[in-house]
């Protein structure tokens, strides 16, 4: 069971590894990696498709607040601003939109936050959270 268990974590390493390279290859953090995930939030802009209501495109501000606008039409469906909050623990981010009536809670895949959005009447809907671009 013992020799079961490492062969099991060794091909689990030879397949994280290559994806490991991937990642730091295309300029994006290693699954995993916090530092550099917070570091990606706070330099880029990000696109929010969702399954249920329409598409974000959305700004993380330091300090955990976030900026989002309608992608189609660039206007601001946020009626309160500044009541947006963002955490991000071990590669899992969530998001509150208008003090938590929707939240996202998604997972680093290595190229996007993956994830499901939910809001107070219960619906629960499908979400892919994936940078646009790249500070210089």
């Amino acid at each position: 069971m013992e020799h079961s268990r490492r062969a099991i974590a060794t091909a689990g390493l030879l397949l994280a590894l290559p994806l490991a390279a991937a990642c730091t290859q295309a300029g994006y953090p290693v699954p995993g990696s916090p530092t550099d995930l917070n570091e990606l939030l706070l330099s880029t802009r990000w696109h929010s498709a969702e399954t249920y209501g329409g598409n974000l495109d959305i700004t993380f501000v330091a300090g955990g607040d976030f900026h989002y606008v309608d992608s189609s039409s660039g206007a601001n469906p946020d009626s309160t601003p500044g009541n947006e909050s963002w955490t991000l623990s071990n590669g899992r981010l969530t998001m509150c939109f208008n003090d938590c009536y929707a939240k996202f809670d998604g997972q680093w895949n290595g190229v996007a936050f993956v994830g499901h959005k939910s809001n107070l009447t219960r619906h629960t809907w499908d979400v892919t959270l994936s940078p646009v671009d790249v500070a210089s």
